[in-house]
């Protein structure tokens, strides 16, 4: 989605920097462009501009790709029995509308919680709370501390961590490991993950 930020930003003769990526990252559309609005002084309403931004992104979303590794990762645990589940900060619609392509997959995972519509959430990351309601969700409603959270964006971590859980950072290239470095682990890659490390079923077990 950093196209659309990009393309809307240079509409409006500002330009989408890194610093302000990160900032961004792993938060919902509004807490998005309220930073922006901040940063930037932009003459936007929150409420105009999430607008905008969400059908552009609406006519994208068809298109994601997987993450290298995560779908050796997901069928594993699914395999084993190993609970599951995703807590994005999007809103549902646009959530439906991401996985539409990729169904099966993502009917492994339950629960799912996406932040930017679940009245339960409230807050954008890096407050915990979508965490939180996302672990309550499990059948078996496990303590924060047995849940290990996979990450790219340094909100998203500091939101796992002020949860009280493990969490595994995959940032993109252009994010700098500083910026999460109280993850409990920084990968390059979900292909360099190594389960039994974290007390799960190893992938050859």
């Amino acid at each position: 989605m950093t196209k659309i930020f990009i393309e809307m930003l240079k509409e409006r003769g500002y330009t989408y920097t890194t610093q302000l990526r990160r900032k961004m990252l792993g938060t919902t559309t509004e807490k998005c462009w309220e930073i922006l609005i901040q940063e930037l002084k932009l003459a936007d309403s929150i409420s105009n501009i999430a607008t905008e931004y969400r059908a552009r992104a609406y006519e994208l979303l068809g298109n994601c790709q997987f993450m290298p590794g995560a779908e050796k990762l997901v069928h594993h645990l699914y395999k084993k029995n190993v609970p599951i589940a995703i807590a994005t900060s999007s809103a549902e619609r646009m959530y439906l509308r991401k996985i539409e392509p990729h169904q099966n997959f993502f009917g492994m995972f339950n629960p799912v919680v996406c932040g930017g519509t679940d009245p339960a959430v409230g807050q954008s990351k890096p407050d915990p709370r979508i965490f939180l309601v996302c672990a309550e969700r499990f059948s078996d409603n496990p303590c924060p501390e047995e849940c290990l959270v996979f990450e790219d964006a340094p909100n998203g971590v500091m939101a796992a961590k002020k949860a009280g859980m493990q969490c595994i950072a995959i940032p993109d290239s252009d994010i700098p490991r500083e910026a999460v470095k109280d993850a409990t682990l920084i990968l390059n890659s979900m292909e360099e993950f190594i389960p039994e490390n974290f007390g799960l079923p190893c992938y050859y077990s």
